[in-house]
């Protein structure tokens, strides 16, 4: 059976999490909360505020905390019920040289290196660039709600130029890509 959601907890309050991702030292980067509107507000701000909390699972139980970086709130009441979703919103457009990505989106990884280097890149170049290496990335901790766990996003760093025009050149001189 998927598990669609699972309880966050701090200081007492409790409310539910369908999605969210970490880094490997438990800073969240993006968290969706839902549940009763004061407790969701509650453990929202306590995030915020540099609170450790709890996320279970099947009795188990992991510690997330707040990022370094700047979070962007994003709301939704409905009754007493409320949404939040939680997110360093410059981590996913790219800002700051560093931008998550699903481990398996060719294309966004693609143009995140093009949009880092000098050199002009070619589509058609994608799955040779992602081969080379050239990116450091690092795994982050994720869940979803259709029962997902593991590694699925990867925080990339921009690349080396330098280093990225030197690859591409060797790439064109050996005939890898053309």
């Amino acid at each position: 059976m998927k598990e669609e959601y699972r309880e966050v907890k701090v200081l007492g309050a409790a409310c539910y999490t369908d999605t969210y991702i970490c880094s490997s030292d438990d800073h969240i980067y993006m968290m969706s909360l839902f549940g009763r509107s004061g407790t969701v507000k509650a453990i929202c701000a306590m995030i915020i505020a540099g609170n450790t909390v709890d996320i279970f699972s099947d009795g188990k139980r992991c510690k997330v905390k707040r990022s370094y970086m700047n979070y962007r709130i994003y709301t939704c009441n409905y009754g007493g019920l409320c949404h939040k979703i939680i997110m360093v919103e410059a981590l996913f457009a790219g800002e700051d040289g560093a931008m998550i990505i699903a481990k398996d989106d060719k294309e966004r990884i693609f143009n995140f290196i093009d949009s880092r280097v000098s050199t002009p890149l070619k589509t058609e170049w994608a799955d040779w660039l992602i081969k080379q290496d050239i990116i450091n990335h690092e795994p982050l901790c994720s869940f979803n709600g259709a029962g997902k766990m593991g590694e699925e996003y990867c925080m990339f760093h921009s690349p080396n130029s330098e280093a990225t025009d030197e690859v591409i050149l060797i790439g064109i001189k050996d005939g890898d890509i053309k």
